[in-house]
């Protein structure tokens, strides 16, 4: 197995495992009581602070690599955990057009974009 192929391999590995936590997550919220806030909102400032130090870090290395899928999917990760559905939405685009053959990815962005239709509390 050559270096690339082993790249490709964990870039997929590494990517379904974080679909799959992150559909967890939103179908969690999804079902969640509305009288109950998620557990993801009560971030405390620091946690907050990390989060959006991550992103600046993510934005930064995608201005270099616009289709980085590393920092594609952390940019992802962090802006949901923000509860920035709309921010997560292009970066998803931008993985589905990387891994068009990826199912997962597809119904994570659909989820996304139907959670933030409806949701119109989520940050900008």
């Amino acid at each position: 197995m050559n270096r690339k192929t082993l790249q490709r391999v964990l870039v997929l590995l590494f990517g379904l495992a974080f679909i799959g936590s992150t559909a967890f997550m939103l179908v969690g919220s999804i079902f969640s009581n509305d009288s109950q806030p998620p557990a993801s909102t009560a971030t405390t400032p620091s946690n907050e602070e990390q989060l959006q130090a991550q992103i600046r870090g993510y934005e930064k290395v995608l201005a270099r690599e616009p289709n980085n899928p590393t920092a594609l999917q952390g940019l992802v990760q962090a802006r949901l955990a923000l509860q920035d559905l709309p921010g997560a939405i292009e970066p998803l685009e931008k993985l589905v057009q990387l891994y068009p053959q990826e199912p997962e990815l597809k119904a994570l962005l659909e989820a996304v974009k139907q959670q933030s239709s409806q949701n119109p509390q989520s940050k900008p």
